[in-house]
Order: C-alpha cells, then sequence, then structure tokens
C-alpha cells in the first residue's frame, strides 16, 4: 500500500510541475483505500495561468486526508471524499478568481457540484483559504456525528454556500469575508447544536 500511495503522490507532483510550461495545470487524484488516502498537491501557475484539481478520495475503513496549494489565477479545485471515519482537507488558493467546487451562485446558494465531505461514523473537517478577491466556494459535508469548517476569503467581492448537516453530533462554521461579499449558509443537526460564526 505505501508503494502505491508513494506512486500516486509522485504522479500528483510530476503532472503539477509539468503544466508550467502550458497553459494551466491539471491534476487528477483518484485514491480508493481500504484503510486511509493521503494526497499532497502544489501547483504553481505562473501570470494569467490556472490551476485545477479534481480529488476524489473513497476510505472504506478510516479516513481520508488531503492537503492543496494554489497559486496563480482562477484556481479550481474539486473536492470528493467519502470515509467510514474522518475526513480531512486543507486548501490554501492564492490569486484571484478562485473555485472551491464548481457550483453557480445566482441569487442563492447553488449546490450543484460543492466539494464534498461524506463521513459514515465520524467528522468531517474543512479549512480553506481564498486570496486577492472574486473567490467562489461551495461546500457540502454530510457527517454522522460533527462537521468542522473554517472559510477564510480575502480580497473582496467574495461568494459562499455551505450547508452542514449531520445525525448524531452538531455543525461548526467560521467564516471571514472582506468586502463586498455573499454567503449562505444551511445547518442541520439531528441531536447536537449548531454553529455559525460569520465576519463580512
Amino acid at each position: 500500500m505505501r508503494r502505491l500511495l508513494t506512486i500516486a503522490l509522485a504522479l500528483v507532483f510530476v503532472l503539477g510541475l509539468s503544466g508550467l510550461a502550458l497553459a494551466a495545470n491539471f491534476a487528477d487524484v483518484d485514491q480508493n483505500a481500504g484503510t486511509y488516502n493521503t494526497a499532497y498537491i502544489n501547483q504553481t501557475g505562473a501570470g494569467g495561468n490556472s490551476n485545477f484539481i479534481d480529488s476524489d478520495q473513497t476510505a472504506t475503513r478510516y479516513y481520508n486526508y488531503l492537503d492543496i496549494f494554489q497559486s496563480g489565477q482562477k484556481n479550481t479545485v474539486r473536492l470528493k471524499q467519502i470515509a467510514d471515519d474522518y475526513n480531512i482537507a486543507v486548501i490554501d488558493q492564492t490569486g484571484n478568481s478562485n473555485k472551491l467546487g464548481q457550483g453557480t451562485y445566482c441569487g442563492g446558494m447553488d449546490l450543484w457540484s460543492p466539494a464534498f465531505q461524506r463521513s459514515w461514523r465520524s467528522w468531517n473537517k474543512l479549512d480553506y483559504k481564498g486570496t486577492l478577491g472574486n473567490n467562489k466556494a461551495g461546500l457540502y459535508q454530510l457527517g454522522d456525528l460533527k462537521n468542522y469548517a473554517w472559510i477564510r476569503q480575502w480580497g473582496g467581492n467574495n461568494t459562499l454556500g455551505v450547508y452542514q448537516t449531520n445525525f448524531g453530533g452538531y455543525n461548526s462554521l467560521t467564516v471571514t469575508q472582506t468586502g463586498w461579499d455573499t454567503g449562505w449558509v444551511c445547518q442541520t443537526a439531528a441531536w447536537g447544536n449548531n454553529i455559525a460564526v460569520v465576519a463580512q
């Protein structure tokens, strides 16, 4: 399993760097393991180049972990994590016109193709940062116990849509947006509390 994981990580790294000579960087990560999945991705786009990551992780027993850094303009991350235990995603997009998920936002929250985390027995965590403005983020967390999300959008003209639901615990969301921003939040907890702190 360690050998397969190493090959997967090396492939992601090579794809990211090879894109420097092209119009954009593209990485496609598909991980399906009986225990756990881990991926680290670093993409650098020059000038007006864009970065794109399509990540799909499924762990039938334990957890998924994803760590992404993108610099450039028009960065996009499509995220899907499904685990029996827990999911963790850390995403840092530096540059303007960033997207987390590929939803459209017209007068409300559209959950078409957002970043998606599903935990069957435990919790989901997302830590996201988008800088330099015009950032769009869509997140759907479905957990059995707890959902956590920390989202920071800086630079103005940012849009955010978050939907959190779980069947036994609580939801926690912390959002920081700076300047001319829009956000939609929907939280549903079967037994626990919903906590949302939004600073605009």
